[in-house]
């Protein structure tokens, strides 16, 4: 996926720290990452493409 393609705000559930620490190093590089209780809420760092 074109990464001009990606969505502004996403929200990924996790099933254990492990998931969660693999999903946040994945998507770190593109995206705000919190983590709000099971799932991870991510917000895109530049929202007019790159």
């Amino acid at each position: 996926m074109p990464r001009k393609k990606l969505p502004c705000f996403v929200g990924l559930p996790y099933k254990d720290h492990k998931q969660r620490v693999q999903l946040t190093k994945k998507y770190l590089k593109d995206y705000y990452v919190s983590d709000l209780g099971g799932v991870l809420y991510m917000e895109r760092r530049h929202p007019n493409g790159i």
